[in-house]
Parts: C-alpha cells; sequence; structure tokens
C-alpha cells in the first residue's frame, strides 16, 4: 500500500471516528436519515448536471453504487439498532474488525492464505473482538455474545463488506480525480437514502424531520464528517489495488473513537475495552503488513 493511499485513509479515520461518536450520542433511526438526504439535497442536482456537462460516468459503475447504496443502508440500519441496544465501546470496535476478518477469510478462499503475519494479525483481532463486550475477563458467559446487539453487529459488518467490495471495484473502473468519487458516493447516498427510509418504514422506526434549524444542526456536522471520511477512502482505493489494506487501515478510528467514547459515555470497564480496541488495531495493522 503506498505511502500516499496510506496517509489519505489514516486522515479519514479521524473524519470516520467522529461522526460514529455524534451516531451514538444522538442515536436513532431519524439522525441516520438525515445525514443521506442533507448529502442528497446538496449534490444530487450537481451530480446530475456533471452528467451533462462533464464527462459521465461509466455505466458499468451503476450496479456499483446501487449495490452500495443499499449496503450502506443495511449498515445505517445495524448501527441504529446497534446503538440503541449496545454500548459503544462494544458495536464500534466489533462492526469494524469483523469486515477485516471476512476479507481475510476471502483471501484463504481465493488460495491466498495469509502469511505468518498475517495469521498472528487474525488472532489479535480475534481476541481483540472476544474481549471488547467484557466488562471484566470474569464475566465470559456465552450470552455475553449471543444477544440481540450481536445479530445488529454482524449486520452492520455484512453491509460494510458489502459497499466497501462495491466501491472498491468501482474506483477501478472510473477515470482518476476527485469528480467521479465525488459523484458516485453521492448517488450512493442517494439510493441508501431510499432504501433506509424504506426499512425504517419496514421495521416501524418512528421518523419525524423537525423544521427548526437547530435540530439539523448536529446531522449537518455528522453529513460532512461522513462525507469526508468516505470520499478520501474512494480516493485511497484509486492507488491502492487491495481492498484489505485500506480497510485494515481505516481501523485506525478505533484508536480514536473507542477511549473517547468509553469514558465519554460513561461506558463500564473502559480500559478493558481500550485495551481491546488496541489488540484489534495492532492485528488488523499485522494484516496490512503481511501483503
Amino acid at each position: 500500500m503506498s505511502a500516499l493511499a496510506t496517509a489519505i485513509t489514516l486522515l479519514s479515520a479521524f473524519f470516520h471516528a467522529g461522526w460514529n461518536l455524534l451516531a451514538r450520542k444522538y442515536r436513532g433511526g431519524n439522525i441516520f436519515l438525515r445525514v443521506p438526504l442533507l448529502i442528497t439535497a446538496a449534490g444530487l442536482i450537481p451530480v446530475l448536471l456533471a452528467g451533462i456537462w462533464a464527462t459521465p460516468l461509466p455505466q458499468s459503475v451503476w450496479i456499483n453504487f446501487t449495490i452500495s447504496g443499499i449496503c450502506l443502508a443495511v449498515y445505517f440500519l445495524g448501527l441504529t439498532q446497534g446503538y440503541q441496544s449496545g454500548e459503544f465501546s462494544v458495536v464500534y470496535p466489533l462492526a469494524r474488525a469483523l469486515p477485516v476478518l471476512a476479507l481475510a477469510l476471502a483471501d484463504i478462499a481465493l488460495g491466498h492464505p495469509p502469511t505468518l503475519l498475517g495469521w498472528v494479525g487474525i488472532f489479535l483481532v480475534a481476541i481483540g473482538c472476544m474481549t471488547s463486550p467484557l466488562e471484566s475477563l470474569r464475566s465470559i458467559h456465552l450470552s455475553t455474545y449471543l444477544n440481540r446487539t450481536t445479530i445488529w453487529i454482524l449486520i452492520t459488518a455484512a453491509g460494510m463488506v458489502g459497499y466497501t467490495l462495491a466501491d472498491n471495484q468501482a474506483a477501478d473502473r472510473f477515470a482518476p480525480g476527485l469528480s467521479p468519487v465525488l459523484r458516485y458516493h453521492v448517488l450512493a447516498l442517494t439510493v441508501s437514502l431510499v432504501v433506509f427510509r424504506f426499512f425504517l418504514k419496514l421495521t416501524r422506526q418512528p421518523v419525524s424531520l423537525e423544521r427548526d434549524l437547530e435540530s439539523w444542526k448536529w446531522p449537518a456536522v455528522m453529513a460532512v464528517l461522513l462525507f469526508m471520511a468516505y470520499t478520501l477512502v474512494l480516493i485511497a482505493y484509486q492507488y491502492s489495488t487491495e481492498t484489505s489494506y485500506v480497510a485494515a487501515v481505516r481501523q485506525f478510528s478505533l484508536v480514536i473513537a473507542v477511549p473517547i467514547g468509553a469514558f465519554y459515555f460513561k461506558e463500564a470497564a473502559p480500559a478493558l475495552r481500550i485495551l481491546a480496541a488496541l489488540t484489534i488495531t495492532a492485528g488488523i495493522v499485522l494484516i496490512a503488513l503481511a501483503g
């Protein structure tokens, strides 16, 4: 992974950690609906005009931003329900780490098993994932892992794997540059808005979009952070041929967000969960370095 791609991805981690902390603070379906709504409202018309006046996106990426948008909606749904039923310092690290494990397992299935260093990284991630939900090392019970929150964490992770694969493939299909990245990202979020609204209706989640500007302040901040975070990731894909490397380096957001979340939200056993987050991060860094 090139130094430029690494630097861009590390920068994206700060934005990503920020919007997830806000998502946990203002948890609920409304906040996840407002974020793509604001981005769509601000960006869809310029994107459509750019398709007329500038070089249009290749038709081959239409299926990619559609799949990406659907998977983003799944990701939003998982985070919404996960943050409502579980603690940030449990939901966030597990939801971020499991997709990296899935990509590593996919490499094995494709006949590209990890190196020794890679196996060490996978082992560290597994240990961190097992430790993260615990309040103490003495509280290991099956119910700690098999509960409603775990289901939503798995759904969140599945959504992330889906949009990561779709977006990386799309990045290989359009010309390098900022314009196609921005247009692609807005279109994917527009699809996610429609699908996520359907998910909220399907799960009978209350939806209210207040008209006063004060209630839109933090969703607007979240929209900027989210859009910056993943736009940078899409750019990084253009400078790296390995999806798993970018996905692994993105997990630096764990080191940023989990300690803040544990102390700010006054969740149980922050020291243990911080250690778990650092273990997960060390593991995925080793996976990236393993080549």
